[in-house]
């Protein structure tokens, strides 16, 4: 049993990226769009508001239950320690690495189109004060 695939979760997790993906576009046609640095579609829709809080109540309780769900399974498989160490290698590198090169990078050209005054070396700080950006789950 501990071997077999668990396609409820896959389906779970594919929900959730999906809901994840659909609300972070429909940020873009809100008048919000400036202030959380997303680039703002030129015609501005609030309308859409009662639609992104009914996805934004699920996206992530959902993404949080999967994530427990999947660290209960881990534990029937290894000690603390081995998940300490594999999460440290599959998330801790990966996080380093996606924020020091794509949240940075992001800040930056975000700054840029918003012309805020912020070199690279300062976008790499705000990235990392923030926990990545978007990267810290």
């Amino acid at each position: 049993m501990l071997d077999e695939r668990r396609y409820d979760i896959d389906a779970l997790r594919s929900i959730a990226l999906f809901i994840l993906i659909i609300y972070h576009l429909g940020q873009s046609f809100t008048s919000l769009a400036p202030y959380i640095l997303f680039v703002q579609n030129k015609k501005v829709t609030d309308g859409i508001w009662p639609l992104l809080n009914v996805m934004n109540t699920w996206r992530i309780p959902l993404v949080f239950l999967i994530a427990g769900i999947a660290l209960r399974l881990s534990f029937q498989k290894r000690t603390k320690l081995e998940i300490l160490k594999e999460r440290g290698k599959i998330i801790g590198l990966p996080w380093i690495f996606g924020t020091l090169i794509f949240a940075s990078s992001s800040a930056f050209i975000a700054g840029k189109y918003f012309n805020f005054d912020m070199n690279f070396i300062e976008s790499i700080l705000l990235a990392f004060e923030y926990n990545g950006l978007h990267l810290w789950f």
